[in-house]
């Protein structure tokens, strides 16, 4: 159940709770100056929340649980809770996630509004609107706080109090959505009704929030290991996955650009230079290579040390010059964001990065590769093997970008000659091209093909 502590006059906060009768009923007490919510509720019949309850509870439990989107769970809800007669104006629900770059998703929903998400970043912690708010009190374990608007006796303790009573509320609810792992998040409900939550809408509301955290926890696993997937195999490879294309060995063979990047001189580097340096110069060098392949349609596979292997699948041969292009852009725009980053860089007094950047055109295998316990999805074949041998003379050739001839002759492109090498492993050479001077630079005003 809920109990009360009363830290300061005026103020009720909640412990943890596992029921809803009860809990409201001590939740209503009277607040110091306020009067009793019990007393003062005039509402409809108990017989009509009661169908109110039953129904938004079938729907949670047949309709919502098959939602997609958390954000059209919470924008849902609350126009079913307004129209059970609660007199919601605001809903704001905090879900933690493992992202690279986002600590959290907030569901903000208003009423009258469509609900819409807003991403937190990891910074969110330093935040001193976070530190101060609520939502820090709820993540740091109380079981929920309580505001009443609309006494003049309550203390607003946080700004998100003010700024709600400018709005017109009257009443603030914040308690924590704890997830099976542990994981606590909050959720905030702000009504403008004249007396605030009603005793039976607040049990209403408490009712609702253990399926409401069991749907978001499955939405939010899911995301999570979407993101996961992403982050570590790419998107392409990552659906895949997650659509049961998991059994060793299994996979398709497909048509498809190659591209094949290495960072120049990067052993000598690791050795003279400290370890953070490294890193940081990997993550710069990387971001420009993965940027430029994702920006032009290209599936990054596989991290290699300080290489990147990367496709860009064919599929219609109506698209093969399309593609073949898109290709040849990302690695032009690949060049220029590494000569940006060297003009940064010599501005630090650093040295600047050397990297070469090979494109080749055949098939692939495409899936699942390694032992039964440890499994890699990835493209292996004839063409990987060639892009990367092109890739390891783009040095000796005095170029950053190298490009096959089936590459060269299918995006219709004029490139410049190269002539023609023997490929380590490869008994026929290859005529090699790179990308022409009026490619290197940019083009403003001009379409790309």
């Amino acid at each position: 159940m809920i109990a009360v502590a009363v830290a300061q006059p005026g103020k009720a906060r909640l412990s943890a709770h596992s029921g809803t009768t009860g809990a409201m009923a001590k939740v209503n007490q009277r607040d110091k100056g306020g009067k009793s919510a019990a007393k003062a509720d005039k509402r409809g019949p108990a017989d009509a929340l009661a169908a109110e309850r039953e129904a938004i509870t079938h729907w949670l439990l047949d309709e919502a649980r098959h939602m997609k989107r958390s954000r059209d769970v919470i924008e849902q809800l609350s126009e079913r809770l307004v129209g059970a007669g609660v007199p919601l104006l605001r809903v704001m629900i905090n879900i933690r996630t493992i992202h690279p770059e986002i600590l959290s998703n907030a569901y903000r929903w208003n009423r009258g509004e469509a609900a819409m998400v807003l991403n937190r970043g990891h910074d969110l912690l330093n935040d001193p609107m976070y530190l101060e708010s609520p939502f820090k009190v709820i993540h740091d374990g109380a079981g929920g706080i309580r505001r009443r608007l609309n006494d003049p006796q309550i203390e607003l303790d946080f700004e998100v109090l003010r700024q709600l009573k400018g709005e017109g509320a009257t009443d603030y609810l914040v308690v924590p959505l704890v997830f099976s792992d542990g994981t606590i998040n909050a959720a905030s409900f702000a009504a403008d009704g004249p007396d605030g939550f009603a005793t039976d809408q607040l049990a209403l509301i408490y009712d609702v929030l253990p399926i409401l955290s069991l749907i978001l926890e499955v939405q939010a696993t899911h995301r999570q290991a979407m993101t996961l997937l992403d982050t570590y195999i790419g998107h392409h490879a990552g659906e895949r996955v997650l659509m049961g294309q998991i059994v060793r060995g299994s996979g398709e063979t497909i048509h498809a650009v190659v591209a094949y990047s290495d960072l120049r001189g990067f052993t000598a580097m690791s050795a003279a230079k400290p370890r953070d340096e490294i890193i940081a110069l990997l993550n710069d060098y990387f971001e420009c290579m993965i940027d430029a392949v994702q920006n032009h349609g290209g599936q990054v596979l596989k991290l290699i040390g300080d290489g990147m292997l990367a496709i860009f699948p064919l599929g219609d041969a109506a698209f093969e010059p399309y593609v073949c292009r898109s290709a040849l852009d990302a690695a032009a725009d690949a060049e220029r964001a590494i000569e940006a980053l060297n003009i940064r860089r010599a501005e630090a007094g650093k040295p600047p990065v050397r990297f070469g950047f090979a494109l080749h055109k055949g098939d692939v295998m495409y899936g699942n590769i390694g032992s039964p316990n440890r499994l890699d999805f990835t493209a292996i074949g004839e063409a990987v093997n060639c892009a990367a041998r092109v890739e390891e003379l783009s040095a000796q050739l005095g170029e950053s970008i190298v490009v096959t001839e089936p590459v060269a002759l299918a995006s219709g492109r004029e490139l410049k000659s190269l002539g023609s090498h023997k490929l380590r492993g490869f008994a026929v050479p290859q005529t090699l091209y790179t990308v022409a001077e009026t490619d290197r630079l940019p083009r403003p005003g001009a379409p790309k093909a």
